[in-house]
This record gives C-alpha cells, sequence and structure tokens, in this order.
C-alpha cells in the first residue's frame, strides 16, 4: 500500500509540473519607433473594438495619486500616453497584478476573439520618466484565472506587440485577463513599475 501511495503522489507532482510547462511562452516584438510619436486613440484603436465590448479594469494595487497624476488601472486603456497604471507596493511590485474583464455584447458579434495585444510598457510620458521608473520584464498572464502564457517584454520605449493563440470571447460570457508582473527591469530612481497602455486585437469582427 505505501508504494501506492509514493506512486500516486509522484503521478501527482508529473500533473502539476505538465500542467505548469504546458502553458506558452511568449517574446514581445518591438514596433515601429516611431509609432509611439504619432500616437492617439483613433489612429491607433483597431477596428476589433467596434464591436463594442463592455470591459472594467482592477488591479491588485495602486500607487496613491499625486497633485498632478494619477495612477489608477484605468489609465492603461484611455487612449493617453501621458498616463500609466503604477502599481502601489514599496518594493518593484513583484507579484502585482492588472486584471481586465471582457464581455462581449452585441448580438452582430457572435464569434468574436482575441489573438493579442499591443503595449506600452513602463511610464512613457516622455523619455526621462521612463528611464526612471521600472518596467515590466516579464509577467504571466491568466486567462478566467488560469495560466494561460509567460510573457517577456523587451526594455523599450515605444509599443511591442505579443500575439497568441485565439482565445473566444462568446456573446454575454465575460473573459477575465490577468497580467502577473514577475520581473522588471529596475528604474534609475523609483522602484514604481508602470503600464502606460494595453490594447488587445482579434477576430470576428463584421
Amino acid at each position: 500500500m505505501k508504494y501506492l501511495y509514493s506512486l500516486m503522489f509522484v503521478m501527482i507532482l508529473c500533473i502539476t509540473a505538465d500542467s505548469k510547462n504546458s502553458i506558452l511562452s511568449l517574446s514581445a516584438v518591438n514596433m515601429n519607433p516611431g509609432y509611439i510619436l504619432n500616437y492617439d486613440e483613433i489612429s491607433y484603436n483597431t477596428n476589433w473594438y467596434c464591436a463594442e465590448q463592455q470591459e472594467s479594469i482592477t488591479a491588485s494595487s495602486t500607487l496613491k495619486d499625486s497633485a498632478k497624476s494619477t495612477y489608477n488601472a484605468g489609465n492603461i486603456h484611455d487612449g493617453k500616453l501621458e498616463t500609466a497604471w503604477v502599481e502601489g507596493k514599496n518594493d518593484q511590485g513583484i507579484g502585482e497584478s492588472i486584471t481586465i474583464s471582457l464581455t462581449a455584447a452585441s448580438p452582430k458579434f457572435e464569434n468574436l476573439t482575441i489573438a493579442g495585444f499591443q503595449i506600452a510598457d513602463g511610464y512613457v510620458k516622455d523619455k526621462n520618466l521612463y528611464m526612471l521608473n521600472s518596467r515590466v520584464k516579464s509577467m504571466t498572464m491568466y486567462v478566467d484565472n488560469k495560466p494561460f502564457a509567460d510573457i517577456k517584454l523587451n526594455d523599450f520605449y515605444g509599443f511591442q506587440r505579443i500575439e497568441f493563440p485565439s482565445i473566444p470571447l462568446p456573446l454575454n460570457k465575460t473573459v477575465t485577463i490577468k497580467f502577473v508582473i514577475t520581473d522588471v527591469y529596475p528604474g534609475n530612481k523609483y522602484s514604481d513599475t508602470s503600464i502606460s497602455e494595453i490594447w488587445f486585437f482579434g477576430g470576428g469582427i463584421l
């Protein structure tokens, strides 16, 4: 019997390891550096958002607003590069997360999918702030609380693009995408880790 228990324990360890190893390993691709200079919400927004998905954005922590700036989670999808979400822990923010919940609500778009996203990592309001603050180096992406991909970002002042196998976004069903920070590029002065913008893209639009 004791051998049976030992065998079962080994099997559980193997299943756990296989589950962890089965998630995707993705690396971001830098986009045209000049794109950040010409950015605005209208030109950047792909027609995927014409499906008018309902969206909510939350974060595990947020830096307290200053007199001149806000750092809330919604800043990652406000179409403004002068704003950013900044995590609120006293350290580099390893383990902090931001969660985006998406719901396809229009019957005109029954086959929506999420195929990737574009990200302006760090505080990209200007190059000086970008270097002073920490940037995300790697993060784990969860879909509906299940590990989906380990993502490596570049230390790049501009937009980066990440593509992955399509994730269905069924009509009237909320899909949550969570990004958990696992490593950072340390800032030259501040430990605060920032993300300025995240925009998804995919298929299923008319």
